[in-house]
């Protein structure tokens, strides 16, 4: 009688396992992706405040800049998600009022990704990309576009450099389709801004 009655316990509890085994998978899937966004973003971090201390401080031309940051971004795939670009900016004071102006910028040849938003994006103000990723056609510096970061905070004739990193995140469970039970199909874009 007690044998029989271990033998029920025993599979008792391999059902019971069996029925919240689904459950725990679905509350596991988003931690690990979780976990991974956040290591992804702490990479493109780092790979951003990189890539402005050399644009500063080396005579790197902006494509070979830009090759060696995405070499060291591992384990994050920049060819495929990821885009780079490093924007120059002058401080100059017109009308006796501190702006900051966009004298150049590069974007990374090797990238696949199209970043949506941007300190600045190449493309308005009659601007275009040229076929060595570096934006063309800017208009004389009294006409040259005007951009936001570190308004008011730099002396005429600064000089500094900003660089972006964007990474659209290719999420391992996002996506996945448990019928009524789905989760949310999220593609989270990272995006990563250093000044130097």
């Amino acid at each position: 009688m007690t044998r029989h009655s271990h033998r029920s316990i025993r599979g008792g509890a391999a059902v019971e396992f069996l029925f919240c085994l689904p459950l725990l998978l679905l509350l596991l899937f988003p931690v690990v992706d979780f976990a991974r966004v956040i290591q992804a973003n702490m990479i493109l971090t780092s790979l951003a405040r990189e890539g402005a201390n050399l644009a500063a401080r080396t005579a790197l031309q902006p494509q070979e800049l830009m090759e060696t940051l995405a070499a060291t971004a591992q384990p994050l795939d920049m060819r495929t998600n990821g885009m780079i670009h490093v924007t120059k900016i002058l401080a100059s004071r017109r009308n006796g009022i501190s702006t900051n102006v966009v004298i150049g910028q590069t974007r990374w040849n090797g990238g696949a990704h199209v970043p949506e938003k941007g300190a600045w994006a190449c493309g308005s103000v009659g601007t275009y990309w040229d076929a060595q990723g570096n934006c063309a056609g800017f208009p004389p510096l009294a006409g040259a576009p005007e951009i936001d970061a570190l308004n008011g905070q730099l002396k005429d004739g600064d000089v500094v450099y900003l660089v972006e990193a964007f990474y659209r995140f290719p999420l391992l469970f996002g996506s996945l389709d448990l019928g009524d039970f789905a989760l949310p199909g999220l593609n989270p874009n990272l995006y990563a801004m250093t000044v130097f």
